[in-house]
């Protein structure tokens, strides 16, 4: 089953184009954009931290990697059950923006638990208050990706997809590496305050930002049940969202088991478990590079050449990492694997906007962030006992067999997605 968007309004047919239209200037100048950028990319910094600042409060104070690898899966493990109905949620709910605080306010008292519990109180409390910080996680990634396409249209759609992939790199390139250096400097225990302190911030600028209330003209008709029915319908009817969202899960998971990975290589290296923070920002600086560089490139290539090829190079990259015999060169071979996936992120957002029901995109877009976080939890949860049983090279060698999995998924649905240049294929179909 395939999903055609249905056809353009008669606003949208006869309003005359702006000079700015498709340009990287129309999108920065376009009612709104700015502030919806600024918003979303600072509210992800002090999610990507939760990998880094929560797990080496917990090495340093437990000394425990397993526990390590527990916390922070249990951090994302509760948003695969969360997802579905939360996303539904944002879609009949007639404040978004209250539901995003609810998020953030969560996390921050779940950290603030952490903070209190690590070292001082029993070890399984601290996976229960990971799944308390990531308990309502899927409010605020479905409202952040859920309301795009309405506030930039379709002619600028492709590049906010761009610069959504940006700002998720900025994002794991800022927040790892902050929380690395504030850990390092001043202990781990700041690196989580400071995490705690962004979160708020986060709260002061969505919940003045009226972007996060626009919505589709057509609306959800069935009720909170019947919204999820359909979005689960729609994610496993629709070909290109069930292969999109099946090699993202297997991808994340690889991501995942590098919550365990990176600490354990950096040990390994003799940078300290801190530099783990310097590693993720190399994978992210380089996948920004690439979104830019080789756009021209990605709008050429067909959804599965560009998609698949992309995680089978990262496969193929990582099996390098092992050979890294200091820290700068371990960063070097990390960055080249990054380079290699900065233009398939954004052409994973685009196909998804394409293929989903608009009436529906809250709800697919937080059960797909769901899924999302469920494979960080899993792959975190696995890494720990592969490191104790193979070693820090069987660690970083799942990431790299994980994402040959992703790579297969998508042949999967390569009938579908065969010939489709994603970038230059949505401009006629968001309505």
């Amino acid at each position: 089953m395939t999903y055609r968007p249905a056809a353009k309004t008669e606003k949208q047919v006869n309003s005359p184009p702006s000079p700015d239209t498709g340009t990287w200037t129309g999108l920065i100048r376009h009612p709104g954009y700015a502030r919806y950028f600024v918003a979303v990319a600072l509210a992800r910094v002090p999610t990507t931290m939760w990998a880094v600042a929560v797990a080496l409060l917990v090495l340093e104070r437990t000394g425990n990697l397993s526990l390590v690898g527990i916390t922070v899966a249990a951090g994302s493990l509760p948003a695969a059950l969360t997802g579905p109905l939360l996303g539904a949620w944002l879609d009949i709910t007639r404040s978004r923006r209250v539901l995003i605080a609810l998020d953030q306010l969560t996390a921050i008292a779940a950290l603030v638990g952490i903070l209190l519990v690590a070292g001082h109180g029993p070890n399984w409390a601290l996976p229960a208050l990971g799944v308390a910080y990531g308990l309502t996680s899927p409010l605020s990634m479905g409202a952040f990706r859920s309301v795009l396409p309405e506030l930039v249209g379709a002619d600028l759609l492709p590049k906010a997809n761009t610069m959504e992939a940006t700002s998720i790199n900025l994002a794991y390139i800022v927040g790892p590496a902050a929380a690395g250096a504030i850990a390092g400097v001043a202990g781990a225990a700041t690196a989580v305050e400071v995490q705690i302190g962004l979160f708020a911030a986060t709260i002061a600028l969505t919940i003045t930002a009226e972007v996060f209330e626009l919505r589709p003209s057509a609306r959800p008709t069935a009720g909170l049940m019947g919204s999820v029915r359909d979005g689960l319908r729609a994610l496993w009817r629709i070909v290109p969202l069930r292969a999109v969202s099946a090699s993202s899960l297997f991808s994340v998971m690889g991501w995942g088991t590098l919550n365990v990975g990176f600490p354990a290589f950096a040990i390994a290296l003799g940078a300290g478990a801190h530099a783990s923070g310097y590693l993720w920002a190399a994978v992210s600086f380089g996948s920004v590079v690439s979104a830019f560089a080789f756009a021209g490139l990605a709008n050429r290539l067909s959804t599965v050449a560009l998609m698949a090829g992309s995680s089978v190079a990262m496969a193929c990259s990582a099996m390098l990492w092992p050979l890294a015999g200091n820290l700068s060169v371990a960063i070097v071979l990390v960055t080249l694997t990054g380079l290699l996936e900065g233009p398939a992120l954004a052409a994973f957002f685009t196909l998804r906007q394409r293929y989903t029901p608009p009436q529906l995109r809250g709800q697919v877009f937080s059960t797909v962030g769901s899924l999302t976080l469920a494979g960080m939890a899993i792959g975190s949860a696995i890494a720990g006992p592969v490191h104790a049983a193979l070693g820090t090279d069987a660690t970083l060698m799942a990431f790299a067999v994980l994402q040959l999995v992703s790579g297969g998924c998508l042949l999967t649905a390569r009938g579908e997605l065969r010939g489709i240049a994603v970038h230059r294929y949505v401009s006629d179909t968001c309505t």
